[in-house]
């Protein structure tokens, strides 16, 4: 078999997984505070895909998919319970398997008075305690440092916003949570927050469907190059066999 299959199947195969997280990133278009996925690649000398001790073929391995961290739009909402953060930052919240970190801040409250995201998590306060409210509370809102307003009176909780900019292992946990390999906790910032207002995806439609046709095509490109070395192998077989 050619040594250009190898390379170019590996290309497709390379491919398809772009697809897959394009595809993701685009189903996401709407989300608050979605971070992409980027999906990380490398060349490879492998050897034992050719079969010859002194053979080598470059190959495209995929070498991973991370979060991008770029900021998305900022979007007015008019609604109380929404904030996002200016610049750097994220806030944390307290889930089932430890803390985690988001840039989604739709903010609910639960009949108990708990503060929490829209998957139900307790949005956590500067001294990492969930953040609790009297539940009937008629009006409740962020300010622009965090500070949690209730009735108009500062109920002397902020909400906690960590800085995750030079942090090592992290992972995606679903649409809009980031965690930390190994449970290490960030140190709280100084907030910057945008009251009535969300922060969009960081994956818009158009640059979601621009990257799907153009790793769509190039998945094309692939698949004819395979068929393209396949018929010169079929060729070179049936030479060889009239001889």
């Amino acid at each position: 078999m050619s040594h250009g299959i190898w390379a170019a199947a590996s290309g497709a195969t390379a491919q398809i997984t772009m697809v897959d997280v394009i595809a993701n990133n685009a189903a996401n278009a709407m989300t608050p505070g979605f971070r992409a996925d980027q999906a990380l690649f490398r060349e490879v000398l492998d050897r034992a895909q050719v079969g010859k001790p002194n053979a080598s073929v470059r190959m495209t391995r995929v070498d991973g998919v991370r979060p991008d961290m770029e900021v998305g739009q900022l979007k007015y909402t008019g609604k109380p319970l929404d904030v996002s953060i200016n610049g750097k930052g994220f806030f944390a919240v307290r889930t089932a398997t430890g803390e985690m970190y988001t840039r989604a801040g739709n903010l609910k409250i639960e009949p108990s008075g708990q503060i929490v995201s829209a998957r139900g998590d307790a949005f956590l306060s500067t001294t990492r305690q969930p953040l609790r409210v009297d539940p009937d509370a008629t009006d409740v809102r962020v300010g622009k440092d965090g500070s949690i307003l209730v009735n108009g009176e500062d109920s002397g909780q902020r909400l906690l916003v960590v800085d995750l900019e030079q942090t090592q292992g992290l992972m995606k946990e679903g649409d809009s949570y980031l965690r930390i390999e190994g449970g290490a906790r960030p140190a709280g910032i100084d907030a910057n927050l945008e009251p009535e207002s969300l922060e969009l995806s960081n994956a818009p439609p158009v640059k979601s469907m621009t990257g799907l046709v153009t790793a769509t095509r190039h998945f094309d490109m692939m698949d004819r190059v395979i068929q393209a070395f396949s018929e010169i192998d079929r060729k070179a077989a049936e030479e060889i066999a009239r001889r």
